[in-house]
């Protein structure tokens, strides 16, 4: 989702590379900094596109989370992921991203 980097806290990770004059500054799944932001923001860059920002870091819904069907497909994508480690951020952004369509896909049918 696309926030304004002033609202961006600092171990948000991209879920898109950001990019400035056809030149990749970060790529998908990095993690910012606070420094990071404050150089992008000297650079004169306004908005960043980002998954793992609080309101996902929170979870999915209650009715999500007791719903059998979409706890099932979560594990499944969580299983495919299980043996990849936490500094491949590229491979954790694909999971993130796999269980926040999920997520969308099951808020819609309610």
């Amino acid at each position: 989702m696309r926030r304004r980097l002033d609202e961006i806290e600092p171990g948000t990770a991209l879920c898109r590379d950001l990019v400035q004059d056809g030149h990749i500054l970060l790529s998908t799944g990095s993690v910012l900094t606070a420094s990071m932001l404050a150089t992008l923001k000297r650079r004169g860059l306004a908005v960043a596109d980002v998954v793992c920002d609080d309101a996902d870091r929170r979870g999915p819904p209650a009715s999500l989370a007791t719903n059998p069907e979409y706890e099932r497909e979560r594990a499944a994508i969580e299983g495919l992921f299980a043996s990849i480690g936490e500094k491949d951020g590229q491979m954790q952004m694909l999971k993130y991203c796999l269980i926040g369509q999920l997520q969308d896909a099951y808020r819609d049918e309610s």
